[in-house]
């Protein structure tokens, strides 16, 4: 085995235990409902988005064009975040319970030297109230992380959903 390829897979190895703990730490801080916490992981220049899936024919475009359930940037989502202090926010007063399950992460370099494209697969239980019934949603995620002084940053997101109808009653957590 050649030297270059040791190094290789340790960089690749390095690149996928940081992407792993980055998910890991945004899973917990959603979870947490420490959501401030959550928008100081986020890029300047940030971009969420899920769109919306339909129901097609192999080799037919899967997704609406121009829709989504979700289209965000920084400043859209630190407004959701401010949103949830208040008492406007209805559908997540009291906070839903949420367990986010990430696996199947793989990191690859990214267009630039200080980017990360990352697949990850997520899969959230999400419990309201007191009654028993809860939602599980599953998805794809599509992320850049970027490299900044203070650690990585989520550049942006891409939430492939699933599911073509949501199996909860809103979107009002984030995946």
């Amino acid at each position: 085995m050649m030297i270059e390829t040791v190094d290789a897979r340790t960089e690749q190895m390095l690149l996928w235990y940081d992407s792993y703990q980055f998910l890991c730490q945004e899973a917990a801080c959603l979870d947490e409902d420490r959501m401030e916490d959550w928008v100081k992981l986020l890029a300047p220049d940030v971009t969420y988005e899920i769109p919306i899936r339909q129901t097609r024919r192999r080799g037919e475009q899967p997704f609406v064009a121009n829709g989504w359930h979700m289209k965000e940037d920084l400043g859209s989502l630190q407004n959701r975040v401010a949103r949830l202090a208040t008492k406007a926010a209805w559908a997540e007063d009291p906070p839903s319970r949420t367990k986010r399950l990430v696996g199947n992460v793989q990191a690859r370099p990214g267009a630039s030297r200080d980017e990360i494209d990352v697949t990850s697969n997520v899969m959230l239980y999400r419990g309201r109230g007191d009654y028993p019934d809860y939602a599980l949603v599953c998805a794809e995620r599509q992320d850049v992380l970027r490299r900044s002084d203070d650690g990585l940053r989520l550049a942006r997101r891409v939430v492939v959903l699933s599911h073509t109808t949501l199996p909860t009653q809103n979107l009002g957590v984030f995946l």
